[in-house]
């Protein structure tokens, strides 16, 4: 084991991870732009150390996005979730 393994299990409680994934689940975009969204969503992947595949991580970004903004980006494949970043220029993501 790694010592920030062995500093968590000592220092955390059980119930601030199960709050931090709490969190994660009822992060949507709301007010945020696009660009605020992916960064607080990636913040909080980090924080909880959530292991999940491209996959299920485009599904869990396009999930919390607002519907208007939802609707014009499932018309689009992505393989990794960081092809967010480019999306196409007549899309407005604000």
């Amino acid at each position: 084991m790694d010592i920030k393994t062995l500093m968590r299990a000592r220092f955390v409680p059980p119930s601030y991870r199960k709050e931090l994934l709490l969190k994660l689940q009822r992060l949507h975009q709301g007010p945020m732009t696009v660009s605020e969204y992916f960064k607080e969503l990636e913040s909080q992947m980090c924080g909880v150390e959530i292991k999940e595949t491209n996959k299920e991580k485009i599904k869990r970004f396009v999930s919390g996005l607002r519907r208007d903004i939802k609707d014009q980006v499932e018309l689009y494949e992505y393989s990794t979730l960081e092809m967010f970043s480019h999306f196409p220029l007549g899309l407005k993501f604000n």
